[in-house]
């Protein structure tokens, strides 16, 4: 009777940890449209995520990433940013050929997705798009947030890596890229990092090292290259990773 109250406890211990390890993951997306000025049209397409069931580790990422506001104060935010100052007369009102009036038209693409979790770390995607009315072209953004939930902060580049060779950097990039030359003869570090659990990812976004007609360049460094590069925050990351699984 003992052994079969033990199993039972045992169980109920291990159900309710395995539950802990795996809060859910709450998702909200927002599609529409404003307009100003009668003719200008402001498009919003916005994705954002957080914990459901983890009140500490929620209340940080609505602290550190939506700037301590609930997904709804957030569009508002994002929409009051991206729109800004403009003024009346830096849209005058014109008529197309077939005698319609012309609209402007400005368009937000961003979202937040979460890659990653543990009990010590929170990876977040971000990735953001816009085109201004009047523009050659868009152009797009992609950055991740590693969260330190001991620390309870966003962790920059140095302090999970190390600076890697340029000249490194540069075979890698140039196995993969066809680029003829670079913006900048600095190559590290890069925009932003995230560690996987068999490599680490290194992005640099358009106009940073390369022309806009390349793109964004993202290379992955297998561990065995990297090890000797990690801080020891970075190697508790990568440990933490290998240990747990989301």
């Amino acid at each position: 009777m003992r052994l079969y109250k033990l199993f039972i406890f045992t169980f109920a211990v291990i159900f309710i940890n395995s539950c802990r390890s795996a809060p859910e993951i709450i998702q909200k997306d927002y599609e529409y449209e404003k307009m100003v000025f009668e003719n200008h049209r402001f498009t919003f397409k916005i994705h954002l995520e957080n914990f459901n069931d983890s009140e500490k580790t929620s209340e940080l990422i609505k602290k550190l990433i939506y700037q301590n506001n609930t997904f709804d104060e957030y569009i508002l935010f994002t929409e009051k940013k991206f729109i800004g100052d403009i003024e009346e007369e830096d849209f005058p009102a014109m008529i197309d050929d077939d005698g319609t009036e012309y609209f402007y038209h400005s368009d937000l693409e961003e979202s937040y997705s979460i890659e990653y979790y543990n009990d010590l770390f929170v990876i977040i995607k971000y990735f953001w798009w816009a085109y201004y009315s009047g523009a050659a072209h868009g152009n797009y953004w992609c950055q991740y947030f590693i969260l330190d939930l001991t620390d309870e902060k966003i962790l920059d580049i140095d302090d999970l890596i190390y600076p890697i060779p340029d000249k490194l950097l540069k075979e890698i990039i140039e196995e993969e890229y066809e680029i003829d030359y670079y913006l900048n003869e600095d190559i590290w570090p890069p925009d932003t990092i995230s560690l996987q659990k068999d490599d680490i990812i290194l992005l640099w976004n358009t106009y940073s090292i390369a022309p806009y007609s390349t793109g964004a360049i993202q290379i992955n460094i297998n561990d065995k290259i990297i090890e000797s590069y990690l801080t020891e925050k970075g190697m508790k990351l990568k440990k933490s990773m290998n240990k747990q699984k989301p």
